[in-house]
């Protein structure tokens, strides 16, 4: 289908008479269409070639600098589910370009958002994203 598009809407004049158009199949020119990176390729050329011996630097090579490996077992953290209440104190959160804990939670969104009507409908429109049902008049209710 490509070519024959090319050839209805250029074969008869192409602008561009320097640069070839070639059309291109994934199973067909993988060679040409995927980017292969360079130690892959050289980790090809190895396997196929076996009785090839390394080249010797005469450089020496200087030890890496040691890290240091955290003292102690991992901390162990407790997987807990989320909560609601939480999720929704995030959006409002971040959609007022506050810390979590200056959103009071005995506040509505409205109280929060100080009659700039944009904004609430910014927040309810994230919480509807969020969450398959809000309340009715939810702008209206305490974020607790």
């Amino acid at each position: 289908m490509a070519t024959r598009t090319l050839k209805v809407k250029y074969e008869a004049q192409d602008d561009s008479i320097t640069h070839p158009c070639v059309i291109l199949y994934h199973a067909k020119n993988g060679q040409e269409i995927y980017y292969q990176f360079e130690d892959k390729l050289t980790a090809v050329e190895t396997e196929t070639v076996p009785d090839a011996t390394p080249a010797v630097s005469s450089v020496p090579i200087q030890a890496a600098a040691p890290t240091q490996a955290p003292s102690g077992p991992a901390a162990n953290i407790e997987d807990v589910p989320l909560k609601a209440n939480n999720v929704l104190i995030v959006i409002v959160a971040q959609k007022l370009k506050k810390k979590v804990e200056e959103v009071p939670v005995s506040k509505s969104i409205k109280d929060l958002v100080g009659g700039k009507w944009t904004l609430q409908n910014e927040i309810l429109g994230n919480l509807q994203m969020e969450f398959a049902s809000a309340p009715e008049k939810g702008e209206e209710l305490p974020l607790e």
